[in-house]
């Protein structure tokens, strides 16, 4: 646990990417690949403060269910795991973290952060957090990886992970 500063560089490095990947998507879909403006739209609303992670989010979901690249079985369990990513994206770009003495005299670090109902909160820093954490994070970076190989913005060669532009 005293690593915690890269524990939470490791958490929002894959946010990003799982934000990347999306923005990807949301280009693919909404700009021709010829189009003129398709660098204002990247620079001027994806890339932007103007929408926000849960706007893109909503988006990519209409995407993912009128273009059907995930079964409907996938879709539900996935959105929701989506909408988590908004809130630990948010505890842990903008929350501090601070350690309190339990009673076997150890310091426990927590995570503090505003909630969904804009109430402080605090998330105990555990293995099993952050293993759990891991884990639902990558696992929606596999389903945004099947999303773009649908689409054919990501070729699968074995093991080997090649992006197409």
């Amino acid at each position: 646990m005293h690593d915690l500063k890269y524990i939470r560089g490791h958490f929002i490095e894959l946010i990003i990417k799982i934000e990347e990947d999306i923005n990807k998507i949301i280009e693919k879909s909404m700009i021709s690949k010829k189009s003129r403006f398709k660098t204002v739209f990247s620079e001027k609303i994806l890339n932007s403060r103007s929408i926000s992670l849960k706007m893109k989010i909503d988006i990519f979901e209409e995407i993912v269910r009128v273009g059907k690249y995930l079964r409907q079985d996938e879709q539900e369990e996935f959105f929701k795991s989506l909408k988590t990513l908004i809130v630990e994206r948010n505890k842990w770009a903008h929350g501090p973290i601070f350690y309190q003495q339990d009673p076997n005299l150890k310091l426990q670090p927590y995570l503090q952060y505003i909630n969904t109902k804009g109430k402080p909160s605090e998330q105990k820093l555990t293995k099993e957090y952050f293993d759990g954490l891991n884990k639902k994070l990558q696992t929606i970076h596999e389903k945004i990886e099947k999303v773009l190989i649908e689409m054919k913005l990501l070729l699968r060669h074995g093991k080997q992970r090649k992006e197409v532009h």
